[in-house]
């Protein structure tokens, strides 16, 4: 599944971009206040970021929901020209589709900036979701793929993209999956929505303002968020 890399680009804009993938949960499960909760989050996540200069000419977003069919309700922009549409929910959990269409999305974007001589980041994929994932060959293909995209080469000073997951559904089979995909897994206490999106924010803030080769130290974590100590499992 090849997703375009779009045509967005702000070409008078020489900062480094920062792209970022968002996997959201719009399943059956979300119906009522969890979706309700994550509507009223976006607005809070697109405004700390469009309320810093740097960050605000650095990041590119690309929104994906997972609920029945995966689908891309926002291609590739930057915070100024971002849509948030209202999220509904419906049908299942299909994760590994949805993971896998915003690796597409990342691994197109690279290219596109490269083609246009333009330097980014690392590249993020942030999961939330609050239910089991479908199983199957899927989201097998999925998890591998991840895995290996966030391994770092022999030699390579980074790895191609960095996924972060959070889940509200603490069941020790689902995190194990989610854990699968990658280890930066956190279990998320409530619909703390806001918190994390707030955190995700700052991150991504902290990233746009970086130096290449310099470690960087992303803020802490909120307490609703705790990282995940299940056990990885078979997807």
């Amino acid at each position: 599944m090849q997703i375009p890399a779009g045509t967005f680009l702000d070409k008078e804009n020489q900062t480094r971009r920062c792209p970022c993938v968002l996997l959201l949960d719009t399943s059956g499960s979300m119906a009522g206040e969890p979706i309700r909760a994550l509507n009223a989050a976006l607005p809070q996540f697109r405004q700390a970021i469009a309320d810093d200069s740097t960050a605000r000419n650095s990041i590119e977003l690309a929104i994906i929901t997972f609920g029945g069919v995966p689908q891309v309700v926002q291609d590739w922009t930057d915070i100024d020209h971002l849509t948030l549409p209202v999220l509904g929910s419906s049908g299942g959990t299909p994760l590994g589709p949805a993971l896998q269409m915003g690796l597409d999305m990342i691994e197109s974007r690279r290219q596109f900036y490269k083609q246009n001589a333009v330097g980014s980041y690392v590249p993020w994929i942030f999961i939330l979701t609050d239910g089991a994932p479908d199983e199957g060959t899927e989201l097998t293909a999925a998890v591998f793929r991840a895995q290996q995209l966030q391994q770092v080469a022999s030699g390579g000073r980074s790895p191609k993209v960095i996924v972060y997951a959070c889940s509200t559904n603490t069941d020790p089979k689902v995190m194990g999956r989610l854990k699968s995909i990658t280890e930066r897994t956190y279990a998320l206490s409530g619909m703390a929505f806001r918190e994390v999106f707030l955190w995700l924010s700052a991150s991504l803030r902290t990233i746009s303002k970086a130096t290449l080769g310099t470690p960087t130290v992303l803020p802490a974590e909120p307490s609703q968020m705790t990282l995940s100590q299940a056990k990885v499992i078979t997807p």
